[in-house]
């Protein structure tokens, strides 16, 4: 496929999973190399997927020529460095979210992304939906008429993520709020025009996930006692 965009994938776990079969439908992108800390998964990941270009140092994408983008699926303490590093060597970046643990973060990110002239994506996934995409549609055609307020919510009860990049605030930048609270904000700013905020306060804290007995579902482990972000 020598007219298509040529996609680096860094970080071939979970979340390199939901990502794949969406670059594999494109008829403009072809993923042709990976980068992942653990040599084994990445082999695995190369077999499953016919990638044959694999290192477990991410500058080896950057350096790679043939590689217009880079798709970054590490977990949230690795994207900015990331992230950066790809801007800087003159590729085109689509980040999971959230794009970075820190406001310090994605700031880096976008002066990256200014002096390189190339394009930063964070992955927003839910404004593509169908039901999305729809409601979108009829807000801009005015069917709503002049939105002046709205309030917005998500709940995942018993699902708390039991790994340290979910759990502790130095790999993950936060609970809940940051994980998926990110899907339901954006998807709101979207709908209304992304207005600039004027003022912001919250509350975060964590009463439920420390009970004795409490677990998480996925994967049926014990949450840790010292994870220290909000559920």
């Amino acid at each position: 496929m020598a007219n298509t965009l040529k996609v680096g994938v860094i970080g071939v776990g979970g979340i390199a999973k939901t990502h794949m079969p969406g670059w594999a439908a494109s008829e403009d992108a072809e993923v042709i190399a990976g980068s992942d800390v653990s040599q084994e998964m990445l082999q695995n990941w190369g077999v499953t997927h016919g990638v044959t270009t694999l290192s477990t140092n991410p500058a080896d994408l950057f350096n790679n020529p043939d590689i217009d983008i880079i798709d970054v699926c590490t977990p949230n303490m690795y994207h900015t460095e990331l992230v950066v590093g790809a801007l800087n060597a003159g590729k085109h970046v689509i980040c999971e979210k959230p794009l970075a643990p820190t406001p310090d973060g994605i700031h880096k990110m976008i002066e990256a992304r200014n002096r390189s002239g190339k394009m930063l994506m964070t992955a927003q996934h839910f404004r593509f939906k169908g039901n999305s995409q729809a409601m979108k549609a009829e807000i801009e055609a005015g069917a709503l008429g002049d939105i002046y307020h709205a309030r917005s919510w998500m709940l995942r009860r018993g699902w708390i993520p039991a790994r340290p990049g979910f759990v502790y605030k130095k790999n993950s930048g936060g609970g809940p709020c940051i994980d998926i609270g990110v899907h339901i904000l954006d998807l709101t700013l979207w709908f209304m025009g992304n207005p600039k905020p004027v003022a912001v306060s919250g509350v975060a804290k964590a009463p439920l996930a420390k009970h004795e007995g409490a677990f998480s579902q996925w994967g049926m482990a014990p949450v840790q006692r010292d994870m220290d972000v909000e559920d």
